[in-house]
């Protein structure tokens, strides 16, 4: 069976260095490390469209695919700039957007959630590929960091005859290390010295004095 694009040069590099590695062992370590980078590093997002209204503080966001875990901003769906609609909106609850106030008249405004792996991707004939729904573009980019994460996955495991606690951790922190600078990447879009999503002063849990 040959692997799925864009999935083929990761599943060939792991398999080249840990041979023994049963093929459907390889893809479930991939699969754990894409639901890990994904949860730790809000890379996928999806902008949900939603209408609130008068009175009405909670509202379900639901997604195309994958399992929201982080509400990164919240803008009115005119407003070209994308700065937060206003303060005292949360999402404790995945998926979940409760705010503080409703604005007296009904708006359409837009989430924009940061999303984790949560479910299979199928193949033309409707199987089960055994790797995870994502967009193609963050395996590309992390195509190392999704590398040494898998490793460092196999080697850990017990009883296996690629086991190896001490590689395992060896790979694990380069792992930990490329998803530090993937979230690095993400606060500035990729754009050297930017800045991805700003706060206004309305929603800080805290204020600031100017005699403090």
């Amino acid at each position: 069976m040959s692997e799925p694009e864009p999935w083929t040069m990761i599943f060939n590099r792991v398999k080249a260095e840990i041979p023994g590695a049963v093929d459907a062992v390889i893809r479930q370590q991939i699969y754990s490390v894409m639901i890990d980078f994904t949860g730790s590093v809000p890379l996928w997002l999806e902008e949900v469209p939603f209408t609130v209204i008068p009175n009405t503080l909670v509202y379900p966001l639901t997604v195309v695919d994958g399992r929201p875990y982080r509400l990164m901003i919240v803008y009115k769906a005119d407003n070209p700039r994308q700065t937060w609609v206003q303060g005292g909106i949360t999402m404790r609850v995945p998926g979940t957007l409760r705010m503080w106030q409703t604005p007296s008249e009904q708006q359409s405004w837009v989430a924009v959630v940061a999303k984790a792996c949560n479910n299979v991707k199928l193949d033309p004939s409707g199987k089960s590929t055994g790797y995870p729904v994502v967009d193609d573009w963050i395996i590309d980019t992390y195509n190392d960091l999704i590398f040494f994460g898998t490793l460092a996955y196999l080697q850990r495991m017990p009883a296996k005859s690629y086991s190896s606690p001490k590689t395992a951790a060896e790979n694990n922190a380069i792992y930990m290390s490329a998803k530090a600078s993937a979230r690095s990447d993400q606060i500035r879009m990729n754009v050297y010295n930017g800045q991805a999503w700003t706060f206004p002063q309305s929603f800080a849990t805290t204020s600031k004095k100017g005699w403090t």
